[in-house]
């Protein structure tokens, strides 16, 4: 009887995990298959990306702070350059050795530069610039699939009193991989002390990018 169910659970496993498998790639099949997003005009794929109906920017609020986290599809950094070099003949391939996002840090009612916020001195100020201009990279990190992704390339658009906001970009390398994976955007708050900022991108829409021809 022990040696019979030795055989019997394996081949259950193996029988649920190849179902599973099955279901996921017929899933992302699924996805593949919705109308594509083709825009021939850079401004209007532009708008598409930047419509947070859309799904490619996500916000969250933690009391007055404003958590803003924009994914940057490569045919939207390739829009952006064709229209600030006005040349419409470049190529997407100089956009796609990283994957890209955008994150924004803002505080309701506050309007000077952000940092700013709740100050006891002005060495905690320099402190802030300190953080925002050096330190903050190594608090950001990118769950794509089963991999947990460093920040590779991480830069902060101080603007001081223009906006009451701050501005960052970021990159992460590529992960080689037939599968579409859900992507967490991580930020470990050390600015303002709220703990873990998690900001997920799924695979549809991932899988359905919007592309400038």
């Amino acid at each position: 009887m022990n040696r019979l169910l030795l055989i019997i659970i394996p081949a259950l496993f193996s029988l649920v995990s190849c179902e599973k498998q099955e279901a996921e790639e017929i899933n992302l099949k699924a996805l593949k298959k919705e109308e594509p997003k083709v825009f021939r005009q850079p401004e209007k794929l532009i708008a598409y990306v930047d419509n947070e109906d859309n799904d490619f920017i996500k916000t969250k609020h933690i009391g007055e702070i404003t958590y803003q986290a924009a994914l940057r599809p490569v045919d939207y950094l390739l829009s952006k350059k064709r229209i600030q070099e006005n040349n419409p003949s470049l190529r997407k391939e100089a956009f796609e050795d990283l994957q890209y996002f955008d994150l924004r840090i803002g505080v309701a009612d506050f309007h000077q530069e952000f940092i700013k916020y709740n100050l006891a001195s002005g060495d905690d100020y320099q402190q802030q610039v300190n953080y925002c201009s050096f330190n903050m990279q190594k608090d950001i990190k990118l769950i794509d699939g089963k991999d947990t992704l460093n920040c590779v390339l991480f830069h902060y658009e101080r603007t001081f009193d223009v906006v009451p906001y701050g501005h960052f970009t970021l990159g992460f390398e590529p992960i080689k991989s037939a599968l579409v994976n859900t992507k967490v955007l991580l930020f470990s708050d050390q600015l303002f002390k709220n703990g873990m900022i998690k900001f997920t991108f799924s695979p549809k829409l991932l899988v359905n990018e919007p592309t400038l021809l």
